[in-house]
């Protein structure tokens, strides 16, 4: 599953007029800028959004945005489930996509579901 971070005021056309993560880094995100990470739906003001970027990007957060090393697990029943992990600051590099996100649209909304 995933999870889509949309301008309002933006009309998709291409890639960057979007965002698309993971559900797992999604959540990580929004717990990363100081949104609800519970629910992975929900919207704000694009202009609320970008002020919680550049806070995150401004205080320096790499100390929160280190690597996830790739795992592997045999869950039940003999399933494999693998985790990809992610680079250490794939989370500042997300916040800058979404800043210019919102930076396109700042009278708009951002939405994610």
């Amino acid at each position: 599953m995933s999870v889509t971070f949309t301008n309002t005021l933006v009309p998709s056309t291409d890639d960057r007029d979007d965002l698309n993560l993971s559900n797992h880094n999604a959540g990580d995100l929004l717990a990363f800028l100081g949104l609800p990470a519970a629910e992975l739906y929900g919207h704000n003001p694009a202009a609320d959004v970008a002020a919680r970027c550049r806070r995150a990007l401004w205080l320096e957060m790499e100390k929160r945005d280190r690597a996830i090393e790739p795992t592997e697990e045999i869950g039940a029943g003999g399933c494999q489930v693998i985790n990809c992990g992610r680079p250490a600051g794939y989370l500042q590099g997300r916040a800058r996509q979404l800043l210019e996100l919102c930076e396109r649209g700042l009278q708009g909304e951002i939405s994610w579901s």
